[in-house]
């Protein structure tokens, strides 16, 4: 019985991580490009910020 239960779970998962692929990809699609918005938000800061250092 356990050989049946382990051959039935890939079987199921698979199908499953096929149709949930496209939908974490979508998400990290929209994540890349919010961190690369904050990074570059980053970026300006640390840029102004050691300007004003080097400034003052």
């Amino acid at each position: 019985m356990s050989t049946k239960f382990i051959k039935r779970e890939p079987r199921l998962s698979k199908p499953l991580e096929l149709r949930k692929i496209p939908q974490p990809k979508r998400q990290m699609a929209r994540c890349e490009v919010q961190l690369a918005k904050a990074r570059m938000d980053q970026v300006q800061a640390t840029a102004a910020f050691n300007t004003r250092s080097l400034i003052a």
